[in-house]
C-alpha cells in the first residue's frame, strides 16, 4: 500500500516530536483516510495514553475511537476531556450518547442533564432526555425539558372558583411553620429547584397551587415544636428506576408495590385514629 502524503508528513513530525499527541492523532487520521484501520488502531492503542492537558486532544482521541467502534476507550477519552473542561456541552453529549448505547441510564441522565444546562439549544440532547424521563415515568421533568406549558386542566382537582373560606380550610389543614415556605420548580434540564421564601403562605398562593401554576411546600414543624400534619413519601428507589428505564412492565409492577405499601400506611394510621389520604403525583410514587 502506497502511503499518502499526510501519513508521510505526520511521521516526519513524530520523528522530531515523538511525544506530541497531536502528531499521533494526525497519523491515526491519515491511516483512516487511507482505509488502513489496523494501523490506525495500533496508533490509538499505544499513543492514546500520552499525557495531555489539552481537553481537545482527549476529545479527538475519543472521536477516533468512536469511528473505529472502540466504545470503551472512547468513553475514557471523553471523560478525560470532561475532567479538564467540565463545562463543555459537546464533551458531555458525546459521552452521554455512548452511555445510552450501553444502557447505562444513570450516567446517560447525568451527562444529558449537564449538556442541557450548558447548551439548552441542543435539540438532539433535549429529545433524548425527554425520552428517558418519559420512560422513567417523570412526566413533569419531560415537560420541563420540552419547554411546553403544562395544561392546568390535566392536573385540576378542585374548582377554580375556590372561595376564601375553602382556601383557609386548606391552609388550616396544612398548617406548618408560621413564617416561611418553599417553592418547587424544574430547570430546563428537568432537575428540581427548591428555594425558601420568607413570607406567609396565603389564599392567593393556594389558588395558584391548585390551578397548577405554582408548586409550594410547607415546613411542618411549628415554632412550638408541634406538628399539625406530616406526610410519608413512598417511591421506587431512584437507582432502581434508572436501571429499569427501558423495562416499563417491571416498573409498573414496582409501582403497584409502592401503591400497596402506601395503602398499608393509611390503614395503620387510621387504626391510631389519624386521618390520612393517598396522593398520586403521576410519577410512579405515592404520598400519604
Amino acid at each position: 500500500m502506497k502511503y499518502s502524503e499526510r501519513i508521510i508528513e505526520a511521521e516526519v513530525l513524530i520523528k522530531t516530536d515523538p511525544f506530541n499527541p497531536v502528531h499521533q492523532i494526525a497519523l491515526a487520521k491519515a491511516y483512516l483516510e487511507q482505509g488502513d484501520e489496523e494501523r490506525a488502531r495500533r496508533v490509538i492503542a499505544v499513543k492514546r495514553r500520552l499525557p495531555a492537558k489539552d481537553p481537545s486532544v482527549h476529545f479527538e482521541w475519543g472521536k477516533l475511537c468512536e469511528e473505529l467502534d472502540m466504545a470503551r476507550p472512547a468513553r475514557e477519552s471523553y471523560e478525560q476531556a470532561i475532567a479538564l473542561s467540565p463545562n463543555n456541552p459537546d464533551y458531555h453529549f458525546r459521552v452521554a450518547l455512548l452511555y445510552h448505547e450501553r444502557g447505562a441510564w444513570e450516567r446517560t441522565l447525568k451527562h444529558l442533564q449537564k449538556t442541557i444546562s450548558l447548551s439548552p439549544q441542543n435539540a438532539e440532547a433535549r429529545k433524548l432526555l425527554v425520552s428517558l424521563y418519559e420512560e422513567m415515568g417523570l412526566k413533569g421533568s419531560a415537560v420541563a425539558v420540552q419547554g411546553k406549558e403544562r395544561s392546568p386542566s390535566v392536573f385540576q382537582s378542585l374548582s377554580f372558583d375556590l372561595s376564601d373560606e375553602d382556601a383557609m380550610a386548606i391552609l388550616d389543614l396544612f398548617k406548618g411553620r408560621e413564617f416561611g415556605y418553599a417553592t418547587h420548580g424544574l430547570s430546563a434540564a428537568g432537575t428540581a429547584n427548591l428555594s425558601s421564601v420568607k413570607g406567609v403562605l396565603g389564599v392567593s398562593e393556594i389558588r395558584r397551587h391548585l390551578r397548577g401554576e405554582e408548586t409550594y411546600g410547607v415546613y411542618p414543624l411549628r415554632t412550638d415544636r408541634t406538628l399539625k400534619f406530616t406526610s410519608i413519601h413512598v417511591a421506587i428507589p431512584w437507582r432502581k428506576v434508572l436501571e429499569n428505564a427501558k423495562n416499563a412492565g417491571f416498573l409498573a409492577l414496582l409501582e403497584q408495590k409502592v401503591h400497596q405499601h402506601a395503602r398499608e400506611i393509611i390503614e395503620a394510621s387510621r387504626e391510631y385514629g389519624i386521618p390520612a389520604y393517598l396522593e398520586n403525583s403521576g410519577e410512579r410514587d405515592r404520598k400519604v
